[in-house]
């Protein structure tokens, strides 16, 4: 995942697509996390769709860590989010 935060306006809805590499791997199987900044929770998401796409609901200003975890465990990815007022 890239290192730049990703900016998102609150009220926003955001969709994140978790591309397991090598795409040929037999388990591309995920979990997937949303940590919050000190304001608390600026986020709500439901369940991944089509397999590999996680959609998240910005609902008020500040930042947060998404981060996936293959299902073995073995490898984790992040990505920070900075939710900016509308």
């Amino acid at each position: 995942m890239v290192n730049t935060p990703l900016p998102i306006h609150a009220g926003s809805e955001v969709q994140i697509m978790v591309v397991m590499v090598p795409t040929t791997a037999s388990n591309q199987a995920f979990t997937w996390t949303v940590t919050d900044g000190p304001q608390g929770a600026i986020f709500t998401a439901g369940q991944p769709q089509n397999g590999n796409i996680v959609y998240l609901d910005a609902f008020q200003a500040g930042s947060a860590v998404f981060t996936v975890t293959t299902a073995d465990g073995n490898k984790q990815a992040s990505i920070n989010l900075q939710v900016l007022p509308w």
